[in-house]
């Protein structure tokens, strides 16, 4: 069954976000590649704003179901850490792309009051479940103990999302890997 055209909207919206941010798209992108006249975009999205929320719940809910697969497959907390920096690493496309919540979160100046929320839901998603593997870790002696799993956790997530922009930026996942590396090494 081919997607509906609302779905082929939002995908190439994330796409296009994910490899050139928010202002690097426009509806008339969005219409040339699909095949529909601009004016048809506001059929089904009216705003930017309500193309990149469904768009970026879409994309939430995709990484949720990422986070509980890995917890289904492993059940120590060092091999989800590294499934977990794998993620982190897909999202790259080999240096071409970023995840979806990296790339908007370089612009947060110009973005709606809506997607800032979905940035920092997803952030908390992200925090939370990186504290819970903390924990997991001092429990099954998977993780060294590094203090408060809480900033840990924070620690984590901001060196892999700065790892993205850095391996974006050159467009080489050296840098990327570096600091997986790192959390890694750190993690035994």
């Amino acid at each position: 069954m081919s997607a509906t055209t609302r779905q082929k909207l939002v995908d190439r919206a994330e796409y296009l976000t994910r490899r050139h941010g928010y202002n690097g798209f426009s509806f008339s992108d969005l219409s040339d590649h699909i095949g529909i006249r601009k004016a048809s975009i506001n059929y089904y999205f009216p705003h930017k704003t309500d193309l990149l929320l469904e768009m970026m719940q879409g994309y939430r809910e995709r990484f949720g179901r990422a986070l509980d697969g890995i917890d289904a497959k492993h059940r120590l907390a060092r091999p989800k850490l590294k499934a977990y920096v794998e993620m982190n690493r897909h999202a790259l496309d080999g240096g071409q792309s970023m995840c979806l919540y990296v790339s908007l979160g370089l612009t947060v100046e110009g973005l709606d009051g809506k997607i800032i929320e979905e940035l920092r839901e997803f952030h908390a998603q992200s925090i939370d479940w990186l504290q819970a593997l903390h924990q997991l870790g001092r429990i099954d002696q998977s993780l060294p103990s590094h203090g408060d799993a809480r900033a840990w956790a924070n620690q984590t997530l901001s060196s892999l999302q700065g790892a993205q922009v850095s391996a974006r930026v050159t467009g080489r996942l050296e840098a990327f890997n570096l600091v997986a590396k790192r959390i890694l090494t750190c993690a035994t």
